[in-house]
């Protein structure tokens, strides 16, 4: 797209070899700089700069401008120069830190983080609190300049002030404004000659007086690059990606309103693309995208974005307008994607409610569009938990407005549709967040079989009537649950306790007691019609106290039962989740479990070699409520309850007085397992672990010596359940 108005800023920075910084066309090297360039690599330290107070209130300047002379400009401030250089490159080219508290008498003409002909600058951070500078540059090269950073706190009067300034590339150079009163231009990157990819300026507050802002511009291509506005009041003309001859797309500017509302001049354009090669064909348009996530705001107008997004906030009223526009010249936004997101931390917008997102104030132009009605129908999600339909149109030639009207179709809990009634239709993909809660319930299931089997074996061989003795368990494993998509939880279950066996009447009584621990990690992964995947991750661990009880009765019968009660700590972690406003959506929460079983079975021996065992259990598991605030909303998480049965059988050959194999077989049913939770007052899609699961162990027990037994096991699960684990447990009778 050409630019309608012919640009005043297109030889404002001047190039590097201006006459400014007093530098020749022609680089001069002496062998012996070279030398020493190449022996002190910037590598090999970081060097540092500063002006301060020294407290008799005169500032003075480390190192001293008077004789320090970067690049062979006066009463300038940077690292070490290289003396034995004509040509003044700071001796660091990479992790220097330079730091401004004030500046000393009329100010200083400049301030460099690092600065050199032959190399690229990178890592270099300057810190301005206060003072008169002409020109600030964190990062200063005739190569590239990489990773610069420019950090502003305070008044500054001066021209300019850049991240990154280089005659090749600048990429992922930075500015950020904290406050103060500010006459200087302002760049996150500035290429002479290159190209200007993903550098950033943000504005947190202050009063900005000058010409132009740039998130990043250069000579060649400007892409990537971000410019974000958070307050402060700004008579400045803005642009995300700036090209004097070249493309200028994927630039993005956001404004917010976290530091109060930001006002602009009365001449403030906003720009997501510029070419300041009037006329061109180059692209200034692709990929360009304004964020506005509040309202109230004034510009004269704006140009080159291809995305338009609207966010409505907790304190945005109906009909509020979003921004007002006071240019007599036309207002092009033909060809623009227009998009309306509700803040996780608003209240749900009903049917019919509607914001306007742009108002042209001055009747002479008009609001060009694709079509003078603009009917245009989009979906827009509520924080990540839920979704809209809006009706984005043309009020009158001036006015494009967004409306609510119904909830979409295909979510999960949605509220009315007509006139009135909520919406909001919560998104599928929350059922990822629900999972989280099932891995950790999942994982402390485990740890109730170690407990409900593999250690209860060990109990019931203590010797009768010998005192206390320990016996413990360990398994480890990685299994598949199916919940209506999958989690898979791998880890290690942990259990050491402290029993004792007795005869009496009917038989043997064992009784025992127990610490228990889980240490582990599980993976999710969502697909949904509308080609959505949601992966998530997280560590879980568990860690709790128990107690257990068999009784062997003399005719081959036996009761057995249990109680658990512990915390369980997961964690969640994902990139995919639609509506975020982070790059991951992180949250962790703390659940208190516990749990009892009850059991029964009979051993019926063949002959001297063989026996069998066929038995019962009954499972349950209680797993506590949590409430979490993630991206703004609220996420109810509601208890779970598991309630698995158990039906199996256990086949033994004695080997030898020491030593046995066994296999055991069992059918196993979850008859609940959900995972139910709320957001925003509607249900949210409820995974869940209902199900059947076949169990298949091998394993054998031996005795090493009289007073220790050792069991080793692997153990197999189908269906619902699937994976694999390995077990060992012992049992140790002091003498």
């Amino acid at each position: 797209m050409e630019n309608s108005n012919e640009h005043k800023y297109q030889g404002f920075y001047p190039p590097l070899n201006s006459n400014k910084l007093n530098k020749n066309n022609i680089l001069r090297k002496s062998i012996l700089s070279v030398a020493i360039l190449l022996a002190l690599s910037p590598s090999a330290y970081a060097d540092t700069a500063e002006c301060k107070d020294n407290g008799t209130g005169v500032v003075l300047c480390d190192p001293d401008p008077a004789t320090n002379k970067p690049w062979g400009v006066d009463n300038a401030l940077s690292p070490t120069v290289d003396t034995s250089s004509p040509d003044g490159n700071t001796i660091s080219t990479s992790g220097n830190t330079v730091t401004v508290y004030d500046t000393p008498g009329n100010g200083l003409d400049a301030v460099f983080g690092a600065l050199h002909q032959d190399k690229s600058v990178d890592n270099n951070t300057v810190i301005i609190h206060k003072g008169t500078i002409t020109d600030v540059y964190a990062g200063t090269s005739l190569k590239d300049a990489t990773d610069n950073h420019l950090t502003i706190n305070g008044t500054v009067v001066g021209d300019r002030a850049v991240g990154g300034y280089a005659r090749g590339n600048v990429t992922g150079n930075t500015v950020t404004v904290n406050g103060g009163n500010l006459e200087i231009n302002l760049a996150g990157g500035y290429a002479t000659g290159g190209h200007a990819t993903n550098n950033a300026l943000t504005i947190n507050g202050g009063t900005i007086k000058k010409e132009v802002v740039f998130g990043g511009a250069g000579l060649e291509d400007a892409t990537g690059n971000t410019l974000t506005i958070s307050g402060g009041t700004i008579e400045s003309e803005f642009y995300g990606g700036y090209s004097y001859d070249g493309d200028a797309t994927g630039n993005t500017v956001t404004i917010n309103g976290n530091n109060g509302k930001p006002i602009f001049g009365t001449d403030t354009r906003l720009h997501g693309g510029y070419d300041g090669n009037t006329g061109s064909a180059n692209d200034v348009k692709t990929g360009n995208t304004l964020n506005l996530h509040t309202t109230g705001l004034t510009v004269k107008n704006i140009n080159n974005f291809e995305n338009l997004h609207f966010y409505v906030q907790s304190d945005t009223q109906a009909d509020e307008t979003f921004l007002t526009l006071t240019d007599s010249a036309n207002t092009d936004i033909t060809g623009s994607k227009v998009g309306v997101g509700v803040e996780g931390s608003a209240k749900p917008l009903e049917v019919g409610e509607k914001v306007v997102l742009l108002k042209r104030t001055d009747s002479t132009g008009k609001l060009l569009t694709d079509s003078d009605s603009l009917p245009n129908t989009t979906t827009g999600m509520h924080g990540i938990a839920g979704t809209y339909e809006f009706e984005i149109k043309k009020q009158d030639e001036q006015t494009l407005i967004a409306t609510a009207t119904k909830a979409p179709a295909g979510g999960s809990g949605s509220g009315g549709s007509g006139s009135g009634g909520s919406a909001l239709t919560i998104h599928d993909q929350t059922q990822s967040l629900l999972e989280s809660g099932l891995a950790g319930l999942e994982f402390v299931n485990r740890g109730a079989d170690l407990a409900n089997n593999v250690a209860m074996y060990q109990l019931t061989q203590l010797s009768n009537n010998q005192g206390v003795s320990t016996f413990g368990a360990i398994r480890g494993g990685k299994y598949r649950t199916e919940t209506g998509s999958h989690i898979d939880v791998k880890g290690v279950n942990l259990l050491l306790g402290v029993g004792s066996g007795s005869n009496n009447s009917a038989g043997q009584l064992y009784v025992g007691t127990y610490v228990e621990g889980g240490v582990g990690s599980y993976d999710s992964i969502n697909t949904f019609d509308n080609n959505l995947e949601v992966r998530a991750d997280g560590d879980t661990k568990y860690y709790g106290i128990g107690a257990m009880i068999k009784q062997h009765f003399n005719n081959h019968l036996y009761l057995q039962g249990g109680v658990r009660l512990g915390q369980s700590h997961t964690e969640y972690h994902s990139k995919d989740l639609q509506g975020a406003t982070a790059s991951s959506v992180d949250f962790n929460t703390k659940r208190a479990y516990a749990g009892a079983n009850i059991g029964m079975g009979y051993t019926a021996v063949l002959n001297d070699k063989f026996s069998i065992t066929p038995s019962a259990q009954l499972m349950y598991t209680y797993y506590s409520s949590a409430d979490k605030i993630i991206e703004g909303s609220q996420f109810d998480f509601d208890r779970i309850h598991s309630v698995r049965s158990r039906l199996g059988a256990k086949v033994s050959y004695k080997i030898n007085p020491q030593n046995d194999l066994y296999a055991n077989v069992a059918w196993e049913r979850e008859y609940q397992g959900n995972a139910n939770g709320k957001t925003l007052g509607l249900n949210m899609p409820a995974p869940a672990m209902k199900g059947n699961t076949g169990i298949v162990e091998i394993g054998t027990h031996f005795n090493p010596s009289k007073n220790l037994k050792i069991n080793l096991g692997a153990t197999g699960n189908f269906g619902k359940r699937r994976g694999v684990g390995v077990n060992v447990s012992m049992k140790y009778d002091f003498d």
